[in-house]
């Protein structure tokens, strides 16, 4: 004689039963019974969802800014190793990694702050590397090139971790990619725009430049710029934010301070 357990599962609900069947294949019920229990499952205006999918996604979010936090540490140790930044010690690096404390350094805060008075511009940094020879016995020279590096460690793209890509993938994947070319076609020839304008009104310069958004602690967070002054004295304003400083006003802010 065989004992069997069958069990039903639903989405919340659980049935069972034991039966014993003998060698003729006759079976006895032996014990049944069910268990009713809450769905395992959000519900919110009539839409499911499932009751991690909040948690799971914070989660996401943390080691989101996790590993952005930590390229950047492992950059600034490359840069401080080879002398293309100011000095910043093991111990500080490890307390921003650990305890999120940022690097305070006086010297480390002057080398990332943009001043376009004197024409200290991360993009003009990575302009200047392109374009023309550099002297790396010479300190300036070298925190030059480190801040570009660096700035291409913050300002990192997009790029697909997707190992399984289908035909209908590899369609969408094509869409995105000339999407990505002709939206950086556009910023080119917006950024064209606003130096040919800087040129041509030296004396509104300001609202050409691009401005960079730092909290206290020194952290960029995002950039705005604005597209020259109109005949009736507008401006038209861009602005980008990291995705974690969204819907808390600074982007309103910045535009305030700057017009004041």
């Amino acid at each position: 004689m065989k004992r069997i357990l069958g069990i039903d599962t639903g989405t919340n609900s659980l049935g069972w039963a034991v039966v014993d069947r003998d060698e003729n294949g006759q079976c006895t019920l032996v014990r049944k019974g069910s268990l009713i229990f809450q769905e395992g499952v959000k519900i919110e205006k009539g839409n499911e969802s499932s009751k991690a999918a909040e948690r799971t996604a914070f989660r996401a979010s943390r080691k989101h800014y996790f590993r952005r936090r930590l390229r950047k540490i492992e950059v600034l140790k490359v840069l401080v190793k080879y002398g293309w930044c100011p000095y910043l010690s093991p111990e500080a690096l490890h307390a921003w990694h650990v305890n999120k404390q940022y690097p305070m350094d006086e010297q480390f805060l002057q080398w990332q702050r943009t001043d376009d008075a004197l024409d200290k511009n991360p993009y003009a940094y990575r302009h200047i590397c392109l374009h023309d020879e550099l002297d790396l016995d010479n300190d300036a020279e070298r925190f030059i090139l480190g801040r570009a590096i660096y700035h291409l460690a913050q300002r990192r793209g997009f790029k697909s971790n997707r190992l399984d890509q289908s035909e209908e993938d590899g369609k969408e994947t094509g869409a995105v990619k000339e999407g990505i070319s002709n939206l950086s076609e556009e910023m080119k020839a917006a950024y064209g725009e606003m130096l040919a304008g800087c040129l041509a009104n030296p004396e509104q310069r300001q609202w050409y430049a691009v401005w960079f958004l730092r909290l206290k602690t020194g952290e960029t967070i995002g950039d705005y710029c604005f597209k020259g002054l109109l005949p009736d004295g507008n401006a038209e304003i861009g602005y980008g934010l990291e995705p974690e400083y969204w819907g808390k006003g600074y982007a309103t802010e910045a535009v305030i301070a700057a017009v004041d």
